[in-house]
């Protein structure tokens, strides 16, 4: 009986190379180097710019092939396909991961779907929600409380989001919110990150919290309008600012508001 240790099954290393290289090219795509319509590098010139086998770029060529990226044209190439043209949610989410942005306008288009979508819901939600589910939610707005950056507090604000889709008893609303999660997640950040005071978005949500607990249907309807409507009102406001901004610490403008409230902003430094 051999005591040697076994050796990584091959196929998953050379699987997890095609993902790299797949992701590669459609971080290229994403960006624009290789547009639409543009015929791709043949597979030895891609399998040598990245460093790996002709094998694992045609694997990686086949998963583009799959989710829409490209197509294989019989004697002719492989090109890339107009995305626009066939965008789904799948789609998208991919395409953000690998780099891509919303602009001003397909933000403000989401954000007013969410608010008449998930608006919808809301006595749905107060006839439905359990008190585990009222405890995540403050528990998650506690959670939020604490946090600084823009891109945590938007991945609370996401799973704020799912409870509030689970409490409704629509399994569908669930499979729609988790199908567009990686686009909440980066309006989230522009929200929290252009927000002059993120303070009064964690009021609102613990208003909302509390309307729950409460079980007052036309008082949480209100306020998750206030609330749904106010990220339309951010970026509606600011629609020349990039996506792709680097963020900046939302607690700093947090701590700003507070200072100001209590007057600690006004003063200097004694010399």
């Amino acid at each position: 009986m051999s005591d040697r240790t076994p050796q990584p099954d091959a196929r998953l290393a050379r699987s997890r190379l095609s993902n790299r290289a797949a992701e590669a090219i459609k971080r290229r795509i994403v960006g624009g180097a290789y547009p639409p319509g543009a015929r791709l590098p043949t597979e030895k010139a891609l399998s040598e710019e990245l460093g790996v086998t002709r094998l694992t770029i045609r694997e990686a060529l086949s998963q583009l092939s799959a989710t829409g990226f490209i197509e294989s044209r019989h004697g002719s190439g492989t090109y890339v396909l107009d995305l626009r043209e066939r965008e789904s949610f799948q789609l998208l989410s991919e395409m953000l991961q690998a780099g891509r942005h919303l602009t001003p306008e397909e933000c403000i288009s989401v954000l007013d779907f969410r608010a008449r979508v998930v608006g919808a819901f809301a006595d749905a939600i107060v006839a439905s929600v359990t008190p585990e589910q009222v405890a995540a939610l403050r528990a998650l707005v506690g959670s939020a409380d604490a946090a600084s950056e823009p891109q945590v507090l938007a991945a609370l604000d996401y799973r704020f989001n799912e409870v509030l889709a689970q409490a409704s008893g629509s399994w569908f609303l669930v499979l729609l919110l988790r199908s567009m999660r990686e686009v909440h997640l980066q309006l989230g950040a522009v929200v929290y990150r252009d927000h002059g005071d993120v303070e009064t978005v964690l009021s609102t949500l613990r208003a909302l919290v509390d309307a729950l607990s409460r079980r007052r249907p036309a008082r949480f309807a209100a306020i998750l309008q206030t609330y749904l409507r106010g990220a339309i009102a951010v970026v509606s406001a600011q629609p020349a600012r990039p996506t792709a901004a680097p963020a900046t610490g939302a607690r700093s403008s947090r701590q700003s508001a507070e200072a100001k409230k209590s007057g600690r902003g006004a003063r200097r430094p004694d010399r």
